[in-house]
C-alpha cells in the first residue's frame, strides 16, 4: 500500500506553543498527552515492526567505531531487546535556528510535531540502504532480505497509520492556535 505524504503545513504552531507554555503550562502539558495519544497507533506500529533480538547475529557485539567525531567514542552495539521502546512522539516550540557548517548549512528545530526512534542501531537497521565495503554489501544484503527495503520500521507504520491520525493532528493544530488566540485575549 502507497500513501502519498503530504506534510501538514501550519506557520506559527511553533510559536503557538511556546506562547502557550508562557502563559498556561498544564494546559499545554495536556496538549502533549494529547497528541501522544493521537499518534499512539503510528508508535505502536512502529514498535511492533522493530526485532527483539538483534536483526544479525553480528549485531550482539559491543562495537565502539574508531575514531570520527559523530559519536565521541560511543558505544553503537551490541542490539538492545528494548530497542522499541526509543521510539517516541514528540511536540517541540523549540525555535528553529540556522546552523551553519564547515560543508553545509540546515534549519535545526524546523519540526513541530513527530515521532522519533532515538537509538544508533535502530537507525542502521531501519534507513541503511548505501554501502562502501564488501562487508557493508553483505549487510545490506541481508537486512533486505530478512526486512525489506529502507525503511523497514518508521516509514512502514506511517503507511500504516498516517491517513487515520492526519485529520486528528489536524484538528489538534486548529485547537492549539485557538486556544493560543483565546488566552492571549483573556491575558493581553
Amino acid at each position: 500500500m502507497t500513501v502519498a505524504f503530504q506534510p501538514l503545513k501550519a506557520d506559527g504552531v511553533q510559536e503557538a506553543l511556546r506562547t502557550l507554555n508562557e502563559i498556561d503550562k498544564t494546559y499545554r502539558r495536556r496538549l502533549t498527552v494529547e497528541y501522544k495519544t493521537i499518534v499512539f497507533p503510528l508508535v505502536a506500529e512502529a514498535q511492533y515492526l522493530i526485532p527483539a533480538r538483534a536483526p544479525m547475529s553480528g549485531w550482539n557485539r559491543s562495537w565502539t567505531p574508531r575514531g570520527g567525531r559523530e559519536n565521541n567514542g560511543a558505544q553503537v552495539f551490541p542490539w538492545k531487546q528494548d530497542a522499541a521502546k526509543y521510539v517516541k512522539p514528540f511536540l517541540s516550540g523549540k525555535r528553529p535556528r540556522r546552523v551553519t557548517g564547515r560543508s553545509r548549512s540546515y534549519i535545526a528545530n524546523a519540526t513541530v510535531m513527530g515521532v522519533r526512534w532515538g537509538y544508533a542501531p535502530g537507525t542502521l537497521f531501519d534507513m541503511t540502504h548505501n554501502y562502501q565495503t564488501k562487508q557493508g554489501a553483505q549487510m545490506l544484503q541481508n537486512l533486505n532480505a530478512r526486512y525489506g527495503q529502507p525503511s523497514r520500521a518508521m516509514w512502514r507504520a506511517y503507511e500504516q497509520t498516517g491517513p487515520d491520525i492526519q485529520d486528528e493532528i489536524r484538528q489538534l493544530v486548529n485547537k492549539i492556535l485557538r486556544s493560543v488566540n483565546q488566552k492571549l485575549k483573556e491575558n493581553p
